[in-house]
């Protein structure tokens, strides 16, 4: 197990490439945010896809969290701020999780590019507008969707409150793998909780199908790969201790001619 960190405050000397937040050689921003009073913003929210800024690769927005988090995990030279959102890289976006009647916290996030209508006129998020997704799906790493990068309360941000205490709706809550450059933003000097430590934990799995996806391979195409080579390497392990009696016998007859 590794733990996340987030080497993002790094000097990106190339500027012919892509990087969050996004610059040209004139240090203007190429991704201006979207308002609700654009008329782009009814074509956006209609369409499944989106580009990614970082890459130009077009993706289906429910896999957006996922394709996010293999360039968080990969690309972290390239990402110029500490804390990006989760879904486009950016750093005007705005994350929450929702208390809902399960009582299970889902999130909702306020995303430039996933939900411009999110935000008011005034620039203001909402967060009842936000975009969604299952938590519990995101928790989970598959060969899919191996990236766990999912919202998390802050603790300190968000203590205990005592039993009756009225509940926010929707509180504000910060992405996994940007946690530690969030306490270490705003806690720098209180030991994290040993819990929270260990929800930061990073799976080898993640950490391996992620760049097998960044490589541009298939996880289960090489999963199935090292199925068989394992199995081949079984066989023939095998087949060598089944040989080992006939070889020493053969040995010792020659020796005895």
């Amino acid at each position: 197990m590794r733990l996340r960190t987030c080497p993002f405050q790094q000097t990106v000397s190339d500027t012919s490439i892509p990087y969050i937040p996004y610059k040209n050689h004139l240090q203007e921003p190429l991704l201006q945010p979207v308002l609700a009073s654009s008329a782009d913003v009814s074509s956006i929210n209609a369409a499944e896809d989106v580009a990614c800024n970082m890459c130009g690769k077009v993706v289906e927005k429910k896999l957006m969290r996922t394709h996010c988090g293999v360039h968080l995990r990969i690309d972290t030279g390239r990402i110029a701020i500490d804390q990006p959102c989760g879904l486009c890289l950016g750093d005007k976006c705005a994350a929450y999780l929702q208390k809902t009647g399960s009582g299970r916290l889902q999130p909702a996030i306020c995303c430039r590019l996933l939900a411009p209508e999110s935000f008011a006129t005034s620039g203001e998020p909402d967060p009842s507008k936000g975009f969604t997704f299952q938590a519990a799906g995101a928790e989970r790493c598959t060969p899919d969707n191996p990236s766990t990068n999912t919202l998390l309360l802050c603790p300190r941000c968000h203590p205990p409150q005592p039993s009756g205490a009225r509940v926010m709706k929707f509180r504000k809550a910060v992405w996994r793998d940007c946690f530690q450059a969030h306490w270490d933003s705003a806690h720098r000097d209180i030991p994290m909780p040993a819990a929270t430590a260990a929800l930061l934990q990073l799976s080898n799995d993640e950490a391996e199908w992620c760049g097998v996806i960044a490589r541009g391979g298939k996880v289960k195409t090489t999963m199935r790969k090292r199925a068989a080579e394992s199995s081949q390497a079984e066989g023939e392990e095998e087949n060598r201790k089944k040989r080992a009696p006939q070889e020493e016998s053969k040995a010792a007859a020659d020796e005895g001619a």
